[in-house]
């Protein structure tokens, strides 16, 4: 066993560090848009068309258990991906 200089990336240990992120992040901004998007309306919209961007299946038709189920399960498979392709690229570009 021979020590390197980098340790390489493990795509399976960023995969899930960044699908718990993302996952959370969106629950915070779901609470952040419950508590003080709705005395602003432009904010309102900007937020409603970043979520139909990024999530789909979101149909701004208001905020329920269902959909912020669905928010943070798109969201911890979207983390999952990136975290995954990050990695590996990043072991790419280390050799």
């Amino acid at each position: 066993m021979s020590l390197s200089l980098f340790t390489p990336y493990v795509p399976l240990q960023w995969a899930h560090a960044f699908s718990r992120t993302f996952a959370v992040i969106f629950a915070l901004c779901m609470l952040y848009g419950y508590l003080f998007l709705r005395a602003d309306p432009v904010l309102s919209t900007l937020h409603t068309n970043l979520l139909r961007s990024f999530t789909f299946g979101w149909s701004g038709a208001g905020m329920n258990w269902p959909t912020v189920g669905l928010g943070i399960v798109i969201s911890y498979v979207w983390g999952f991906l990136f975290g995954g392709t990050l990695s590996m690229c990043l072991n790419h570009c280390q050799k």
